[in-house]
């Protein structure tokens, strides 16, 4: 919101869309159900507000990781789509109460080389490079300071799952430029499912927190 034309009311509406459905919505979904005129300022307040919640998730999730392997193999069974990606990063934190536990998903080595490649196409011609290139993904020499600790298989499982039905059900056409967008999304309303305040305002209270 720093440096923003747009009022707080305005940034309040794309935080509370973005945050308190439990289905996520796509860009094109929030421009809709939303009072703002552009689609471009829509997309540029979306791409800002996930950028914001992968600075929390990485903050709060920062004790150990694992890799989630997608076997595409099984693609009749499972239904993955093109977009799917490979394997991805979690990092996690432990605490006294499961449902207090923290995460965060994020590309592996392979997404973040698709990733560069995608932002030298398209770079020129984006309306927003800057924000573009201001991504969150976890760099390698940042993994090398966690520890390697597999999770539950159950556990496991149910993040796959949610992020096939997310990508397949929402997501219909999304790009390598937005997939790091999409999982710090998901990954913030997955650590704060239980929270008692609303998660709009733990989200403007951690991002001051986090400046």
């Amino acid at each position: 919101m720093k440096d923003s034309n747009k009022s707080f009311k305005d940034w309040w509406e794309i935080i509370h869309l973005i945050c308190h459905s439990k289905k996520s919505y796509s860009i094109n979904e929030i421009y809709r159900i939303s009072q703002q005129t552009r689609y471009e300022t829509v997309y540029h307040m979306v791409l800002k507000i996930r950028q914001e919640m992968g600075k929390i998730n990485q903050i709060e999730s920062s004790q150990y990781y694992t890799p989630i392997r997608f076997d595409k193999r099984k693609q009749s069974r499972q239904n993955y789509t093109r977009m799917t990606p490979y394997h991805l990063i979690v990092t996690y934190k432990k605490t006294k109460g499961r449902k207090q536990d923290k995460i965060r998903l994020t590309l592996s080595k392979s997404g973040r080389k698709k990733l560069i490649l995608a932002l030298k196409k398209c770079s020129s011609n984006y309306p927003f490079p800057k924000l573009l290139h201001a991504n969150n993904t976890l760099k390698t020499t940042e993994l090398k300071c966690l520890e390697k600790c597999p999770i539950l298989p159950k556990w496991e499982n149910k993040l796959r799952n949610n992020i096939i039905k997310l990508i397949k059900g929402t997501y219909h056409q999304l790009q390598t430029l937005h997939l790091q967008g999409v999982l710090d999304e998901y990954s913030f309303k997955y650590n704060y499912r239980y929270a008692l305040n609303t998660k709009g305002e733990l989200f403007i209270s951690k991002a001051l927190i986090y400046l």
